[in-house]
């Protein structure tokens, strides 16, 4: 049985997912919505106290405490604390003290490590005979000597928010190891949801308030930030600065990803294009300089008709602007922000939508491919050599690309350029309808030649993918963005380049495509391997005021919907390798039930169920009855009103809330039922949950304060 158990033990650690994780909602949330891990447990310790984690910082700018170790019996606590300094140098620093007395150590964090979010580990030794303690942290050992008076200690472990401090950095936990003298605890914190934790044998408990479980970092894509805009931008990722830099024609923004933090940039040279409608952005890294072109003028007098479908109003050609002084392709110093001219002509006479485009820094040279515009989906090449200022179309022999729009394109390691799926048809013409695309094709420029690497069927109504295919690096399959088949979506794929099966990854962002201008893409970024996306959704057709929106999610995102096949023997989902570890961990487990005769797991008949499963836009959604704000009723549906979302659910409110908790939730109004442990205040026959309002029904006001009362 020994052996049994060390196997166990041994492949538990094998086995732990880079998913499994608890991340502590920060200064960015009111207190009263931060983050603390507590345990059930007490730590006994008269020898040593031994805590062992693995954490990351995901925002530099939140300090405050990760750990509180405090012993009960003369009320002294060790506390292991993030800074900032906020000022002169502005680097972070791990801090150990005694609370409230004096500080004991101060390490440097490589800023790095805090930039692309970085696991560090750390181990934490208190020595109660020796009476110090031992921090090992980025692989170099401290000692602190004369802690306590008392050389034993019964602790009180906490992770977060606590009494004397209610400032806690932004940090994720995962691995955490306590030894307390001789008795050894695991937690792997892979709990998915809920607010209980358990050590690996079950034999230690703990509470988290307001968790958010890293999972969710690999299925929900996370919102940076999301602002308004009086005008059309274009978007580039700064990979070196880890940043989106949204380039203007009067102005610029840059965006760190990590922070949220958004700068405004004034232009020393202002830009002067013919346009501003529709183009794409490229960045030189090595010169520190953005390349920006756009496509065509909106103000198009000469269509009257397309005019009228953009929202334009036509203009007069003697009041176009002065192509002498004005360009269409220029280039930005990202340094000392002054624009260069590199073209003067309109690079096309009519704007040209949603094409594919690829900047090559070796050659400077822009290429072009497919777009709409005039009514017309295109499967034109052009190359435009910034060098020499001249704008060729390309022809090129053998496989033939159906004209299209909204297609994704990538760069293999060998030069050749992928283009993948698209809307259009065989002819061109939108009059006669438009289907989706799915296929691959390999541009090879330097035999100019295309080929056609594989074609499949599609069962959605669209095929729109994010402008960049982001390749593994194997080469073997790709990402995107892609139509999600749900109206009003986007998702991740990950698309085999071998066969072109594909999976869908993580859950879906919100995306309206009713506006021919409005746009996705996709970025990857290998320092802290996540992938970034933004959304650009313009309020009209007039193609002005817009909102843009930029997410984040862990690399790889969970399995979403299986749509076609799995992705080769090597990239297949399910690793035959972890299959034969979890099948001996069950036999090994089955032994273990037969030789205790009594179940290992009964915590199904001691916890009460706290959620419930409900159906809404075609997934079975699982809803903790703590999260629920409120039930509305909507005719044949019942809207159920979360911290963050909604759901609308095919059902009868009167139906529902009978299963909910009566101790919580009370009807107010034949059409409303609210959780009483959101309500902030009443207003005569108002009542208000935060920031949801509702009117109280005549016949339940006495009821409901009755209740509260």
């Amino acid at each position: 049985m020994r052996l049994f158990f060390a196997l166990i033990f041994i492949l538990s650690f094998n086995t732990i997912d880079a998913q499994n994780g608890l991340k502590f909602i920060s200064n960015n949330k009111p207190k009263e919505e931060r983050s603390q891990l507590i345990f059930d447990n007490k730590f006994t310790a008269n020898d040593s106290l031994v805590i062992n984690f693995q954490f990351s910082i995901y925002n530099k700018l939140f300090i405050g405490d990760l750990l509180n170790i405090r012993n009960n019996r003369d009320s002294s606590t060790i506390s292991l604390s993030y800074n900032f300094t906020y000022s002169g140098e502005n680097k972070p620093y791990l801090n150990l003290n005694v609370k409230g007395i004096k500080n004991l150590l101060s390490i440097p964090i490589p800023e790095n490590f805090v930039q692309y979010q970085t696991w560090m580990n750390l181990n934490l030794k208190i020595d109660y005979n020796l009476n110090n303690a031992e921090l090992t942290f980025l692989n170099e050992t401290f000692t602190v000597e004369n802690l306590f008076e008392n050389s034993s200690s019964l602790n009180d472990i906490l992770f977060g928010k606590n009494e004397f401090n209610e400032d806690i950095p932004a940090f994720a936990l995962k691995k955490l190891k306590i030894t307390s003298d001789d008795n050894f605890v695991y937690f792997p914190l892979d709990e998915k949801q809920g607010t209980a934790i358990y050590s690996a044998r079950n034999n230690y408990k703990g509470k988290v308030i307001n968790p958010l479980w890293l999972i969710e970092d690999y299925t929900n894509w996370h919102l940076i930030k999301q602002f308004e805009l009086n005008s059309n931008h274009q978007i580039v990722y700064d990979s070196n600065k880890t940043q989106f830099l949204i380039i203007g024609k009067n102005d610029s923004y840059n965006l760190d990803v990590i922070s949220g933090r958004k700068e405004k940039n004034k232009y020393s040279i202002p830009s002067n294009f013919h346009s501003y409608t529709s183009g794409k952005t490229f960045l030189n890294q090595k010169d520190n300089r953005v390349l920006m072109f756009q496509t065509g003028s909106p103000n198009i007098s000469e269509n009257k008709f397309l005019n009228k479908k953009l929202g334009i109003e036509s203009i007069k050609k003697d009041t176009k602007s002065n192509f002498n002084s004005s360009y269409s392709i220029a280039s930005l110093d990202t340094i000392s922000k002054d624009w260069k001219r590199l073209y003067i002509n309109n690079i096309f006479e009519n704007p040209l939508f949603h094409f594919n485009a690829n900047y090559d820094n070796v050659s400077e040279n822009i290429l072009i491919f497919g777009g709409y515009s005039d009514f017309q989906y295109k499967n034109d090449f052009y190359l435009f050599d910034i060098s020499s200022s001249v704008f060729n179309k390309l022809l090129l022999r053998g496989d033939k690309i159906p004209p299209r729009f909204r297609s994704g394109i990538g760069k293999l390691d060998d030069g050749t350029l992928l283009v993948y799926g698209g809307e259009g048809n065989l002819s061109g013409d939108q009059s006669i309808g438009k289907i989706p695309f799915n296929d691959l094709y390999n541009i090879d420029l330097k035999n100019n030649s295309i080929s056609l690497v594989w074609e499949k069927e599609y069962d959605y109504a669209r095929n729109s993918s994010s402008k960049n295919l982001i390749l593994n690096d194997s080469q073997e399959f790709f990402y995107c963005l892609v139509d999600s088949g749900v109206k009003g979506s986007i998702a991740l794929s990950k698309v085999s380049l071998k066969d072109g099966n594909r999976i869908s990854l993580g859950k879906s962002i919100s995306f309206d495509s009713s506006i021919i201008a409005n746009e996705f893409d996709l970025f990857y970024e290998e320092k802290n391997n996540r992938l970034y996306a933004y959304t650009k959704e313009f309020f009209d057709n007039r193609l002005d005021k817009n909102i843009v929106s930029f997410y984040s999610i862990e690399m790889e995102p969970t399995l979403n919907e299986l749509h076609e096949g799995t992705i080769g023997s090597n990239e297949s989902f399910f690793d035959y390798k972890w299959v034969l570890i979890g099948f001996i961990i069950i036999i090994l487990l089955t032994i273990f039930i037969i030789f205790r005769k009594k179940p290992i797991i009964s915590l199904k008949s001691e916890v009460k169920k706290d959620y419930i499963f409900v159906r809404s836009d075609r997934s079975d959604v699982k809803l903790f009855f703590d999260n629920v704000i409120a039930l509305e009723a909507m005719k044949d549906y019942t809207k159920i009103i979360v911290k963050e979302n909604s759901y609308m659910v095919h059902g009868n409110i009167s139906n529902f809330i009978k299963k909910f908790p009566k101790n919580k939730f009370i009807r107010i109004h034949r059409s409303t039922v609210i959780n009483v442990d959101f309500i902030t205040s009443f207003e005569g026959s108002t009542v208000n949950l935060g920031r949801n309002h509702y009117t109280i029904g005549g016949k339940y006001i006495s009821d409901i304060k009755k209740y509260l009362n």
